[in-house]
Parts: C-alpha cells; sequence; structure tokens
C-alpha cells in the first residue's frame, strides 16, 4: 500500500473543502485487514470539523492524460461511527481536476455518501449503506478508479461507470493523487477506512488504436461469465469486452467439458488462468 517510505508525502495534501473544513493532522501505519496489508490513519488529530492524516504522490513528469486506480476499505460497525475516504486527482498547477469522496456525516443510522467531483465542482451523489459488505467500499467491493483524458474524466465506481466534460481541464496535466482518512469532530471514527493499494498510469495518447498491450505485470482480468462483465484488477471495464462475445450464454454441460485458453504470441510469459464454476440443480 502507499507509504511514507515509497514516495508518498504525509499531510501535504491539496483537498477540495467540500461543504466544510478541512484539516490535515495524525499519521498513517500499516496492518492487517481481513488478511492483506493495509495503510490506515494511526492517529487523526483533533478539530471540529473533518480532521486527518492525509498521503500526497507526486509525479516525476505531469501527465495530461493518467489514470489513478485504487482499492481501499470503509464501513462503519455502529450507528454513531463517522468518517471519510477522500480521493484527489490534482493538476500540476494546484487545480482540482476530479475526486471523490466515501463518507458518513449523520448518526442514527449506517447510511452514507459517496461525492463525486470534476473541477471542484459537485456532480452527483449517491447514497449507499456502509455495513461491511457494501458493494462500493465494503468487502464486495472496494475496487474504483479516475480517468482523465483531456477534458473528459470517467468515474468508475461500484461497477458504474459516470462521465463528465470540461473544457477548462483540457490542457491542464495530473501532477498529484492524494488520499484522506478523516474522522469527524469528536465523533467515533468508522470501524475501518484503509488503502490496500493504488496505481497511477500516465496515458501518452487520448485513446489507443493497435496497441499490443495495455496490461503490466501482475494485472488480474477477470470475466465473470453470468453478469457478462470484464474488469481490470477489480474495476469493470467495458473497453475489454470484445463485440459479440456472449458471456451470458457460456454455460457447461453435464458430464466433461474441454475448456482451452490462448495468449499473444507476442507476450513474453504466459498468463496465470483460473476458473471457477457453479453447480446448478433444478
Amino acid at each position: 500500500p502507499p507509504t511514507t517510505s515509497n514516495g508518498w508525502s504525509l499531510n501535504s495534501a491539496t483537498i477540495i473543502n467540500f461543504s466544510n473544513t478541512t484539516s490535515q493532522v495524525g499519521t498513517v501505519k500499516t496492518a492487517t485487514v481481513e488478511g492483506k496489508t493495509a495503510v490506515m490513519a494511526n492517529s487523526s488529530g483533533s478539530g471540529s470539523k473533518w480532521h486527518g492524516p492525509s498521503l500526497k504522490y507526486t509525479l516525476s513528469t505531469p501527465a495530461q492524460n493518467a489514470s489513478l486506480s485504487w482499492h481501499h476499505l470503509a464501513y462503519a460497525t455502529g450507528t454513531s461511527q463517522l468518517g471519510n475516504f477522500h480521493v484527489e486527482l490534482i493538476s500540476s498547477t494546484g487545480v482540482n481536476l476530479a475526486s471523490v469522496g466515501f463518507y458518513r456525516l449523520s448518526k442514527g443510522s449506517k447510511n452514507a455518501t459517496i461525492a463525486l467531483y470534476v473541477h471542484g465542482k459537485q456532480k452527483k451523489t449517491i447514497s449507499f449503506t456502509m455495513d461491511k459488505t457494501n458493494v462500493y467500499c465494503g468487502t464486495k467491493g472496494g475496487h474504483s478508479s479516475i480517468e482523465k483524458f483531456e477534458g473528459t474524466i470517467t468515474f468508475r465506481i461500484g461497477s458504474k461507470v459516470y462521465t463528465y466534460t470540461d473544457s477548462a481541464i483540457t490542457s491542464l496535466t495530473v501532477g498529484q493523487v492524494n488520499f484522506y482518512f478523516a474522522s469527524w469532530s469528536t465523533a467515533a471514527k468508522l470501524a475501518v477506512n484503509a488503502l490496500y493499494s493504488a496505481t497511477v498510469v500516465s496515458h501518452v495518447v487520448e485513446k489507443y488504436s493497435k496497441v499490443p498491450n495495455k496490461f503490466q505485470s501482475g494485472d488480474v482480468i477477470t470475466v465473470d461469465c453470468g453478469a457478462g462483465t470484464v474488469s481490470l484488477n477489480g474495476v469493470e471495464q467495458a473497453g475489454l469486452g470484445a463485440l459479440g462475445n456472449d458471456y451470458e450464454t457460456f454455460t457447461l454441460h453435464p458430464g466433461a467439458n474441454n475448456i482451452a485458453f490462448t495468449c499473444s504470441d507476442w507476450a513474453s510469459a504466459d498468463p496465470t488462468y483460473k476458473v471457477k464454476y457453479r453447480e446448478a440443480f433444478i
């Protein structure tokens, strides 16, 4: 996970203030969460509104087009627990390009909100229940991404895709990415508010055309035949599904089934393949 020992800076991020003041204070730590190593707040300092530590990564070369994907886990086990997990793409001149916040600000239930911002302006809110198994930032989800291509921002949140265009950011370059682990005033903290991993990719073109390989070593491609979806590192990618692939009709028949896998001849090493199937009875 991102830490201060691998190039990330503590408490120096550019954070959009939402409708409430934010304070970057405290420290982070790594710990094992649900069997995997994650980074989270170690201490959150104090404040009357949002307060807690942030992590900032500055790109060595600002990128005209870039994407940030991450895997995080955040949930409440009690109705008095409040908190915020916030992610930002910031320009090399300090302008908010895009951001998303997963937060709980009201006691009495586990209701929470996801807020999407482009160029510092709120574009959409999504209401959900921030329990442990929620599909946005719980154990059944947590894989998300933000992409900037010229003046277009694309959010992939909870298997949904949200796209917005703002010509004012077309010429701006991505200079930093930020994560913010916030607590609210003196309220109890979220039971878990942790970041497992983050990947920043600089794209030197606006679109791909006949590119042999867009993947990196360690990438995981998942094809869900039941849902008809293709995901890259847990984030659904509609562009990876070739036209004419009828995944939903792919089924196994009683008895022996022969399934073959192939990869491109230019691949330097064969991928590792795994198949999971579910038996069904009528």
